[in-house]
């Protein structure tokens, strides 16, 4: 193999590549569309897709940490500013390989039918999401319930938004659904929420001095909020007990934290009432017998077992035939 030929090599080799690289793939609106454009706008395409998703981080933590702003409020920003970015990029790559605009004119009926069609839920998501983001009935770090489902919202996107249980476990559901089921959101103007403490105490109890006791034990746990204060409702004459609930205010960023000031305030109810001598109540039933005289109780003596031995039991048996006849005695 002389030097000549390899350099014949290279030559068709290159040839070869620039014919591909520069071949017409399809000519619209007197534009011809090459191989090499086409390779290009897609390399762009990529690079721009990767340079919006870092930006768009960097735009979240400086907003986080610079301008102070929440998390709902950076997330929607960040969602704003990427599709936003997306729409330059794919316009500068279209206009990269000489694909006019005016080619959305012409294929706008054929992606209006598969929108349609196909992509009926996936663009009631998107839009659904637009919605979240600009309305913000949900944002990230609220507490919300929608259907069973309840948990902390650790993402919104542009289809789905993510839901944090309390069992940390991520849940994705549709954009769509917040705007067609019943949304709770716990936390949508802060993060004060009331909740309830239910004891039942025995009949003949100082109903004052529960109610009191109550009150003191809402009042000592540094987690309840002072503003509200505790209140102490005599609820009802239970069929077993007197029934109290005690309402106070707490500051709940996750549930877990509302489940342990409910459990710290139970372990104190119970101390304060053991210490008083106070009965928390339970469940009994009275059985009352309608008879007009006195019921007769016979005591029954276990009789013997008769798979044993006659013999065994004839001599087990008190007095018998000889001590009830003794005048047939011989």
């Amino acid at each position: 193999i002389t030097n000549r030929n390899i350099e014949d090599w290279v030559a068709e080799l290159t040839a070869l590549a620039s014919a591909a690289w520069n071949a017409e793939v399809f000519v619209f609106d007197d534009q011809a569309i090459t191989l090499g454009k086409m390779v290009v706008g897609i390399l762009l395409l990529f690079t721009g897709i990767w340079i919006a998703k870092l930006f768009t981080r960097f735009i979240g933590r400086w907003m986080l940490s610079r301008l102070g702003l929440n998390e709902g409020i950076s997330a929607a920003v960040q969602t704003v500013v990427f599709y936003i970015l997306l729409i330059t990029v794919v316009l500068f790559a279209l206009k990269l390989i000489n694909v006019p605009l005016t080619v959305f004119t012409v294929i706008g009926g054929a992606l209006a039918l598969g929108i349609g069609i196909g992509s009926q839920n996936l663009m009631s998501n998107f839009m659904s999401g637009l919605i979240l983001l600009a309305e913000r009935p949900i944002r990230v770090g609220d507490f919300v319930q929608i259907n069973n489902l309840s948990g902390i919202v650790s993402h919104i996107g542009a289809r789905s938004t993510n839901i944090t249980t309390p069992e940390n476990i991520d849940i994705i559901v549709p954009n769509s659904s917040f705007l067609e089921d019943h949304v709770t959101n716990w936390t949508l103007n802060d993060n004060k929420i009331r909740t309830s403490i239910l004891v039942g105490v025995t009949y003949g109890s100082n109903v004052r001095e529960v109610t009191k006791l109550l009150k003191r034990a809402a009042d000592t746990h540094g987690k309840v909020l002072k503003q509200p204060s505790p209140i102490v409702l005599f609820k009802n004459f239970g069929n077993d007990a007197l029934e109290f609930e005690l309402l106070i205010w707490v500051n709940m960023k996750r549930l877990i934290e509302r489940l342990m000031i409910e459990s710290d305030l139970r372990y104190q109810i119970e101390h304060l009432f053991r210490e008083a001598g106070i009965v928390i109540a339970f469940p009994q039933r009275d059985v009352h017998l309608d008879t007009m005289r006195p019921l007769e109780l016979k005591m029954i003596q276990e009789l013997p077992n008769r798979e044993a031995n006659p013999q065994e039991i004839k001599k087990e048996e008190p007095g018998g035939l000889d001590e009830e006849h003794p005048e047939k005695r011989e």
